[in-house]
């Protein structure tokens, strides 16, 4: 390989490095019903890798994360403890599964 072709091979490395480190915001309405809810959702967050802050606010059953987290990584983590989440700024009826995507649901 020349000179040029390792300067850009470089510079993609390091784009993408300064990519992973962006903090990202995730939002999500999740049901907290009782404190024990709050304290398990809380638990199970505070183990997510790369997390900046977190809050959770019962009172409108909304979780906020930040750091380099996605919200799928978030999704999957409340999942394991039983939760459902969904994307704070989607319709009311757009649950997110835990591969990213969306599926409608009734009821």
């Amino acid at each position: 390989m020349d000179g040029n072709t390792w300067i850009v091979r470089g510079l993609v490395e390091a784009f993408v490095w300064i990519e992973n480190l962006r903090i990202k915001l995730v939002e999500l309405k999740v049901g907290m019903h009782c404190q024990e809810c709050i304290k398990a959702i809380k638990k199970a967050i505070k183990k997510i890798e790369d997390i900046e802050t977190y809050r959770v606010d019962a009172e409108l059953n909304k979780i906020t994360v930040t750091g380099n987290v996605t919200a799928e990584e978030v999704v999957k983590v409340l999942q394991k403890i039983g939760k459902t989440a969904t994307s704070w700024n989607e319709e009311e009826n757009s649950v997110l599964n835990g591969n990213g995507e969306h599926r409608e649901f009734e009821g």
